[in-house]
């Protein structure tokens, strides 16, 4: 099996640390591919390693503005870095470019919420809890609506 082809299933089966491993060795191979600094991001953030995870998102944001998915994980890394208005910035650039994916509203909601601006933090969760449809952090995202509804 290709080595990329591990990497995504070792990801997608939440096998982080068998993840990184390929995805660092596709990094040797080529330093200038966004999805996979984008997803070693991913992996870093996930595993406590937020300085890295900051530097390989910053660097696939640069590489590829349009995608959604490298806006979105650079924004929530920021959010968790309290810069909030800079990571709300990306989360809303991520949404225009993939409105229909819940977890990036779930994202803007958190930034939102920590920003003080809770109607808006429950507008966007009750858009990403609306289809049931299942996302990273949506047990996350449920407790804080619930926290609306008290």
């Amino acid at each position: 099996m290709p080595v990329q082809a591990l990497a995504e299933e070792y990801l997608q089966a939440g096998r982080l640390d068998k993840a990184q491993k390929y995805y660092e060795q596709l990094l040797s191979d080529n330093k200038s591919q966004p999805f996979i600094l984008n997803n070693l991001a991913y992996i870093y953030f996930n595993t406590g390693n937020p300085s890295k995870a900051l530097d390989y998102a910053e660097l696939a944001q640069q590489l590829a503005p349009e995608q959604p998915s490298v806006s979105d994980t650079l924004g929530w890394i920021l959010v968790h870095n309290n810069q909030l208005d800079r990571g709300l910035e990306y989360l809303r650039n991520a949404h225009s470019r993939s409105s229909v994916d819940p977890e990036i509203r779930y994202h803007i909601a958190v930034a939102l919420y920590k920003l003080k601006r809770t109607d808006e933090a429950k507008a966007e969760l009750e858009q990403a809890l609306q289809g049931n449809q299942p996302f990273n952090g949506i047990e996350e995202a449920r407790a804080l609506f619930k926290q609306f509804k008290n």
